[in-house]
């Protein structure tokens, strides 16, 4: 399904994907990017699957511009995800996606894994 985009902004300059690893069976991802200085961007939606050809709906939605960071608990080993994310404007319609970021979760492995993408 293809929308009409009417808010032409770049989403987002650079994502920066924070990966958090946990003793557990599942891992909890952090995702934080650059607010953009567009005043009409009211929040974000976040799409994140094991496929990011059937993003079709957002997975979480950010309410607040201000919001920079999500959490995405519970995603679990030998497991490949994508993420992606729009900003949504104050007319309720979607930017374009941000760049597909794709995730292998691997099991338990300590420490803490930043990875930095600029466009």
């Amino acid at each position: 399904m293809l929308l009409k985009i009417e808010l032409l902004i770049i989403v987002f300059v650079t994502i920066i994907a924070t990966f958090l690893c946990t003793f557990a069976n599942a891992e909890d991802v952090t995702l934080s990017w650059t607010q953009p200085d567009d005043p009409r961007v009211v929040g974000y939606n976040i799409y994140y699957g094991t496929n990011w050809q059937s993003f079709i709906n957002p997975s979480i939605t950010v309410d607040s511009a201000a919001q920079t960071s999500v959490v995405i608990s519970d995603l679990y080993e030998n497991t490949k995800y994508d993420f992606g994310a729009t900003a949504v404007g104050d007319n309720g319609n979607e930017s374009v996606m941000s760049e597909i970021i794709s995730y292998f979760v691997i099991g338990y492995k300590p420490g803490k894994i930043t990875i930095t993408i600029e466009e």
